[in-house]
């Protein structure tokens, strides 16, 4: 019935450019499971694209653990056959500390290099539910889930970094027995591209400086 309605409003309306599915579950609750029938129908969708000279957009859910995952093409929900005759596959992602952030990943796209899908594109999501492009980027395997635990440490280590707290204050303060260990915990849990700025530059400071240390040591 939805291939019908496209066709009987195309055949109306030439002039269409966009054409927009939301969502494929909807649309194909029982047949979705089934990787000949979702073939099938993304078939007609691509004939429809191509005679029409259109662009089809299709919102589809992610499996039920893929933000505990790296963003992938693999992690769509439902049958293989989605990824693979999909042209392009977008994933986009809730920040881990804003929740008004979002961001853009191209998980498959064949005529963009490899590089660049390693980054998301970072789009706010205001009030009237309008995305905006922030002109920032962040690494895409930055966006895995965070246990709760270790997301309120970090919003803890921010705020004592702002405050002036530096070198073993610091570590003190975040239960480090040294700067070095704060270091590697840094390291591990808190990523460059996520941070502004000036808090990319206090945590390369800490590295460092610890960096300085051990080499004074020696």
């Amino acid at each position: 019935k939805v291939i019908e309605k496209i066709q009987n409003f195309l055949h109306y309306d030439a002039q269409v450019g966009l054409i927009i599915i939301d969502c494929l579950n909807d649309i194909l609750p029982n047949q979705a499971k089934s990787d000949i029938a979702l073939r099938k129908f993304l078939n007609r969708l691509q004939d429809i694209a191509t005679y029409s000279d259109s662009l089809i957009i299709v919102s589809h859910h992610t499996s039920k653990y893929a933000r505990k995952k790296t963003p992938s093409k693999h992690n769509l929900k439902g049958p293989q056959g989605i990824e693979e005759k999909c042209r392009t596959v977008f994933e986009i992602r809730t920040d881990n500390f804003q929740k008004n952030i979002k961001h853009l990943c191209v998980v498959k796209a064949n005529y963009i290099n490899d590089e660049d899908k390693k980054k998301s594109y970072m789009l706010e999501l205001t009030p009237q539910l309008i995305f905006k492009n922030t002109g920032r980027r962040t690494d895409i395997d930055t966006l895995t889930l965070m246990p709760d635990s270790i997301a309120e440490k970090v919003q803890k280590y921010k705020a004592l970094r702002d405050s002036g707290l530096k070198g073993d204050e610091l570590a003190k303060a975040m239960g480090f027995a040294s700067r070095g260990s704060l270091s590697v915990w840094v390291k591990k849990n808190i990523k460059d591209n996520t941070e502004q700025t000036n808090t990319k530059d206090n945590i390369n400071d800490d590295i460092n400086n610890n960096i300085n240390d051990n080499a004074e040591q020696a």
